[in-house]
């Protein structure tokens, strides 16, 4: 199951249209359920090994990050502040900046 949603996610990074990801989604369904009916561990192991390799092959050089998550551009933007630093909401109105 992972291996079929990384693989689409993958795809999905190389396809720019939703036609040709629809293409190739179908593509990997029909690879993956010819493997569907695999009872012998071995041979389970071995198209299991053979589809992870493959996935790597196709992994984008440059894949898609989402600008808020770790990697991105907007990643830990506004940081929060360290301690001990806070805010003055009454600036300028403090007790001993009152004129006497």
């Amino acid at each position: 199951m992972r291996l079929y949603r990384h693989t689409l996610r993958t795809i999905l990074s190389w396809c720019v249209d939703r036609n040709i990801f629809y293409e190739e989604r179908d593509r990997v369904r029909a690879a993956f359920a010819a493997n569907a009916a695999l009872v012998d561990r071995g041979a389970i192991e071995r198209a299991l090994s053979d589809g992870e390799k493959t996935l790597e092959s196709y992994a984008h050089p440059d894949p898609y990050i989402i600008p808020t998550m770790y990697g991105g551009s907007k990643y830990a933007r506004n940081p929060e502040p360290p301690s001990g630093v806070s805010m003055v909401f009454d600036f300028g109105r403090e007790e001993y900046a009152k004129p006497k």
